[in-house]
């Protein structure tokens, strides 16, 4: 297995029908300010097998350098593993070559290619990456949603919340312009602020992402007031990525944020569309219990999200 180092055009030719939106070119190239250079590298014998975009920082070569997850990309998810083991031979070999410090791959949480990357993840751990974190991600499959099901699996909290939610004449709309996504996106701000917290991306690197990925707005009014929202990226196909959600603190009585969880899976799901990924409940690499156990009664399940690294 070679590396050939290829150009950002090429790579999202060679690897346009892999779907997984953090790990195109164009996504990468948006982002190249908050590393020190990018290297779009493709593996191959006799066929083109694999692809990875790394970001040089601080002597370490890293996927992602700017998003929750990347990895490789794939030509054909049905890859041998003796495949994915000299493809990561060939990239150990060349961070030798670069003369790089360490290695950092974030991979995506299972659902997003589940044969694929549980064999991605045998191979580093064969190869001697160590497994330097591994975060709960919640996920929900939209197939267990409508609204007589959806009732019966939430947890009983919920599901009382959701009933006096329901009662309060609450509207929930998509957003239909960019007016509407930074709305949405002053109502998470200021939600965040609530609770002493800040944002990881401001209002024009959420403007300037929705320029090469479709990016949706919701936002819950009442009584003329705009008092919840959120953001969701459409990573691939098939799935969708809450970026950010969150309610106005004076109108949490409402229970505005067991209302919102429910209308987006319901709009998913009449768009039909597979699964609702609800990102990661963590915080300084330790789960927040709090987020945990809201993420688990608005009937999400989990899985693992892990980062794996070595040194040289």
């Amino acid at each position: 297995m070679t590396i050939v180092e290829i150009s950002s055009k090429e790579y999202d030719l060679q690897f346009g029908n892999d779907q997984i939106f953090y790990n195109t070119a164009a996504f990468n190239a948006l982002n190249k300010s908050k590393c020190e250079e990018i290297f779009h590298l493709m593996f191959k014998d006799k066929k083109n097998r694999l692809g990875i975009v790394l970001g040089l920082k601080k002597k370490c070569l890293i996927s992602p350098f700017s998003a929750p997850f990347g990895g490789f990309s794939v030509i054909d998810e049905k890859l041998s593993v003796q495949h994915i083991e000299d493809a990561v031979d060939a990239l150990k070999e060349y961070c030798v070559l670069k003369g790089v410090q360490g290695l950092s791959i974030t991979l995506p949480p299972l659902f997003y290619k589940e044969s694929f990357l549980t064999k991605v993840h045998h191979v580093l751990l064969q190869k001697g990456f160590n497994m330097e974190s591994l975060d709960l991600n919640y996920l929900f499959h939209l197939e267990n949603f409508s609204e007589k099901y959806y009732t019966e699996i939430i947890a009983r909290n919920a599901r009382k919340n959701l009933t006096i939610a329901l009662t309060k004449e609450m509207s929930f709309r998509e957003g239909s312009s960019d007016e509407d996504l930074m709305t949405a996106y002053q109502i998470i701000k200021m939600n965040r602020l609530s609770k002493g917290f800040s944002l990881s991306m401001t209002a024009k690197e959420v403007q300037q992402t929705s320029e090469i990925v479709k990016v949706d707005s919701f936002i819950v009014s009442y009584e003329g007031v705009d008092i919840a929202s959120a953001i969701v990226y459409h990573v691939t196909n098939k799935i969708v990525q809450v970026i950010y959600w969150g309610d106005l603190p004076e109108y949490a009585s409402n229970k505005t944020m067991n209302f919102l969880p429910y209308k987006i899976f319901e709009h998913y799901h009449q768009q039909g569309y597979g699964v609702i990924d609800v990102g990661t409940a963590m915080l300084d690499n330790k789960p927040n219990y709090g987020l945990c156990d809201f993420k688990e009664s608005i009937g999400c399940s989990i899985q693992p999200k892990c980062a794996f690294t070595m040194k040289f």
